[in-house]
């Protein structure tokens, strides 16, 4: 927002002998252009563990010297004229992070929310960072 303000008085002060009519539409057109183009990122939650997969932990061993730290996955979809098509989802998003690291259950995962547009068209995402695990059976159960 600073550089849009220095951007804006530049501008001010380039054209200070022009005509202040002129000067005042650069400045709106300026305005309307950024407004075009955002995006933000949101971090919307924390989890401790998460799995997609049917486990029974009780009969599971979690193997942790195959730890993944850092595995992301996302799912987006994309916005035409203000319409989503479609919503993004978690579970697909974890999907993709487990299959990324070759894992089956997630821990420390932290969720992400992200919206951007430009003019007419746009997308949502949900992005999924955490430590892919393993897990085996007991061995003699």
């Amino acid at each position: 927002m600073n550089a849009f303000l220095v951007k804006a008085l530049s501008i001010i002060q380039e054209n200070n002998s022009c005509n202040k009519e002129d000067t005042m539409k650069k400045i709106l057109f300026f305005c309307l252009i950024v407004a075009c183009f955002f995006g933000c990122t949101k971090r919307i939650g924390d989890l401790t563990v998460a799995t997609t997969k049917n486990l029974n932990l009780e009969s599971m061993v979690i193997d942790y010297n195959k730890a993944s730290k850092n595995c992301e996955g996302g799912d987006c979809k994309i916005v035409i004229l203000g319409i989503p098509i479609g919503y993004p989802n978690m579970e697909e998003a974890l999907d993709k992070a487990m299959a990324k690291c070759d894992g089956n259950l997630m821990t420390d995962i932290a969720l992400y929310k992200t919206e951007w547009s430009i003019i007419l068209f746009g997308g949502n995402c949900i992005r999924v960072k955490g430590t892919s695990l393993n897990t085996r059976e007991k061995v003699g159960k």
